[in-house]
């Protein structure tokens, strides 16, 4: 059969017939003159019996009395095209796994990070090629960072994308985490772009529930949640005695002036008072812990930086952590409207007090939306960038990607030695491997 998609990609199968309970699959894809073969696919009726939780789009096949060739009739073209992987990915993660290896020992602990995926149905096997990296090295999660889809559709079929992309994330079978990202609440099409007929109409913008629900639902059993309706919250990994911070960079309030949106994601940064006093009070207390002296925490989210409205309030917070001292902070910051060019003033109050625990550790922040790769160091912490996985090359420092080939897309293996105070991030793919101690 051929699949031809909007983005004129082709993907071509074959199909063997095995027995009466399995066929195999080979296929290969296509754009332009570029052909890649994927690896072949033996398919078992049994895998079709029933839908995965996850999957609530398909239909489960009916498996009394059919065949194989009966339940692969049953699969949608897409669904086949999803189980196949390019060919040079699985050595890829075999190089990288053995990398890792090397790096892993009783004081690490590892998890992979990919962001900016842009996700467009020919290239959802990204977000597939880290969740298969789980199947080679142990890893504690997997986090996306953000900007999961590009933000210029409908929002429909950007959902359906993000169904795709979570699809394939979920594979790993270990916790999923992901930040929101600054093209994640479909502002480009909600303000006009790309002909949208009738902009900033607030059905067109994706709420952070709406995320929430889309991704985060899946992970709910593993992650401590601050706020769904604004996505933010934690995961403990008991372990390595870390707890993964998951802020929100753009956590400002809808505010809806008959039936529109004034500020979008993609030009307005800041923390509102409720996630500042959620992490000064909550994210960053330990006191349910037996050996709460011993954790640290990794601060993720989709951007780091100054221009965060309220970010030195977040900063201010950490220092009284890690030293056991109290903060305080009071004001409000203001934000343009969009539309109108009135001002929007956002009140803030927030206190935080660690003299009854001990000091903490902050081993780093970690972010995409840059698209590129880079480490500083932001208000007194380690701040790592982490190169973008879509195709596009946005920033001069960032290596060119190829489609069909083994730098179409960038992704890291976070290796933590917290004895050491090291990190070692393994890449997959375009750019290459780094190292820094914290």
């Amino acid at each position: 059969m051929d699949y031809s998609s909007e983005n004129t990609v082709t993907i071509v199968f074959t199909v063997t017939w095995v027995n009466e309970s399995s066929v195999i699959i080979h296929g290969r894809r296509s754009k332009a003159d570029q052909t890649v073969p994927l690896y072949g696919v033996k398919l078992h009726m049994d895998k079709f019996s029933r839908t995965p939780e996850h999957l609530p789009e398909q239909e489960p096949a009916r498996k009394t009395g059919r065949s194989a060739g009966d339940a692969f009739a049953d699969l949608t073209e897409l669904r086949i095209r999803e189980l196949l992987f390019p060919a040079y990915i699985r050595p890829m993660l075999n190089d990288m796994a053995e990398k890792v290896r090397l790096l892993q020992n009783e004081n690490t602990f590892s998890f992979g990070f990919i962001t900016d995926t842009h996700t467009e149905d020919h290239i959802v096997h990204h977000c597939g090629s880290i969740s298969g990296a789980s199947k080679y090295i142990p890893l504690s999660f997997i986090a996306h960072g953000g900007d999961i889809t590009d933000g210029f559709l409908p929002k429909p079929d950007e959902f359906r994308l993000i169904r795709k992309a979570v699809n394939r994330l979920l594979e790993a079978r270990v916790p999923l985490l992901y930040a929101k990202g600054n093209h994640d609440d479909n502002n480009f099409y909600g303000r006009g772009a790309r002909g949208n007929a009738i902009p900033d109409q607030a059905e067109n913008f994706t709420k952070d529930i709406e995320l929430y629900n889309q991704i985060m639902k899946f992970s709910e059993k593993d992650i401590t949640v601050g706020s769904r309706e604004n996505l933010y919250y934690y995961y403990d990994d008991e372990n390595a005695k870390v707890r993964v911070i998951v802020w929100n960079a753009f956590d400002l309030p809808w505010v809806d002036q008959d039936g529109e949106k004034l500020l979008s994601s993609m030009y307005n940064k800041g923390l509102n008072q409720n996630q500042l006093k959620w992490i000064a009070t909550e994210a960053l207390d330990f006191s349910s812990k037996a050996d709460s002296g011993a954790w640290g925490i990794i601060l993720i989210s989709h951007y780091v930086g100054t221009s965060i409205k309220n970010f030195d309030i977040l900063t201010g917070i950490l220092d009284a952590y890690t030293s056991g001292t109290t903060y305080f902070a009071s004001g409000s910051f203001t934000h343009d409207d969009h539309r109108t060019k009135t001002t929007l003033t956002f009140p803030y109050a927030v206190s935080a007090d660690f003299t009854g625990q001990t000091p903490g550790e902050v081993i780093a922040f970690i972010s995409g939306d840059t698209h590129r790769d880079r480490m500083s160091t932001i208000n007194g912490y380690l701040s790592i960038e982490c190169l973008n996985a879509s195709l596009a090359k946005d920033h001069e420092s960032a290596p060119v990607k190829t489609n069909f080939t083994r730098t179409e897309t960038a992704w890291d293996i976070f290796t933590v030695d917290r004895v050491n105070r090291a990190i070692n991030m393994t890449r997959f793919g375009a750019g290459e491997d780094r190292a820094t101690r914290y």
